[in-house]
């Protein structure tokens, strides 16, 4: 017959490897190997709708990873998310770059850092109740069911967005330890006075979902509030004053929210429209604040 194969000879599927070939497995269109990479959800996540997947997540969790994730800080996350979203080869789309130059694919917790580093960059320009899941897994290159892989609900991922917006905040607003108490608040507030100018649309936006009362984002504003108001009252000499009722306490998170107001208008007017430099915007905090406790 035309179609048999005469003896001995070999079909495309048996032909031997040359000398160097790769075989590795194909990359899919998501970033992920077509064998091995992310296997449980490969095919399901397409095909199944969204409760199915929360099901199977919660099914099959990583538990390792998710503690590792939700345990550690994310310095990574502080480089500017929309420059790049890169950290140790952790790219915004499809997998991790590997020192030859190959990709290779993300560990668990490599992934969901990437998910929520882009979701803080997409935090610069919306509320997050109106954070896209679906753009942020295209921006990732997967699948929006592989997406819930590792955050099982929306809920689940917007806490995780916002909870590393408010770590953000009161990582890189916290003074030298070493400086006399004074100077850790000056600088603290330079800090908070730098980071809002520099990232005014994300901050406009952590703070107005805090004032839309979506309570997952009531809460986490409220502890980074908290966090804050805690320095303060560390910082004056009076870190015993954690009774809600306190008067310094009440004193000094009232004054906190009088700073974020007038840093978010002041950082909104053209610079040569400022009608003072950031050094003596937090002169003039310092001496609410005293005029504050003198009452």
């Amino acid at each position: 017959m035309l179609n048999s194969v005469k003896a001995g000879e070999q079909t495309p599927t048996d032909a031997p490897t040359r000398a160097g070939e790769n075989t590795a497995p194909q990359a899919e269109p998501d970033g992920s190997a077509r064998d091995g990479a992310e296997p449980s959800l490969t095919a399901d996540a397409q095909a199944s709708p969204e409760p199915s997947l929360q099901a199977d997540a919660k099914a099959s969790p990583e538990p390792e990873a998710d503690a590792e994730a939700s345990a550690e800080p994310e310095p990574e996350l502080e480089a500017d998310a929309a420059a790049s979203l890169e950290d140790g080869g952790v790219r915004a789309r499809g997998g991790a770059e590997a020192p030859d130059g190959r990709r290779r694919r993300l560990t668990a917790e490599d992934r969901r850092k990437q998910l929520v580093g882009i979701g803080l960059m997409m935090l610069r320009t919306q509320p997050i109740h109106e954070l896209s899941i679906d753009a942020v897994a295209a921006e990732a290159g997967i699948s929006r069911g592989l997406l819930f892989h590792y955050f099982p609900t929306k809920r689940d991922f917007y806490v995780e967005v916002m909870s590393a917006a408010g770590r953000r905040l009161l990582r890189v607003t916290k003074p030298d330890p070493d400086l006399p108490p004074d100077e850790q608040l000056r600088q603290m507030l330079l800090s908070f006075v730098a980071f809002v100018t520099r990232r005014r649309d994300s901050y406009i936006s952590f703070v107005r979902g805090a004032a839309g009362g979506d309570n997952f984002v009531v809460e986490v504003y409220a502890t980074t509030r908290a966090g804050l108001t805690n320095r303060v009252l560390t910082l004056l000499g009076t870190p015993d004053a954690t009774a809600p009722a306190s008067p310094i306490r009440l004193t000094v998170h009232a004054w906190l929210a009088y700073v974020e107001d007038l840093t978010i208008e002041w950082s909104g007017l053209p610079e040569p429209d400022r009608p003072t430099t950031p050094d003596e915007l937090v002169t003039h905090f310092i001496a609410a604040l005293t005029a504050l406790r003198a009452l």
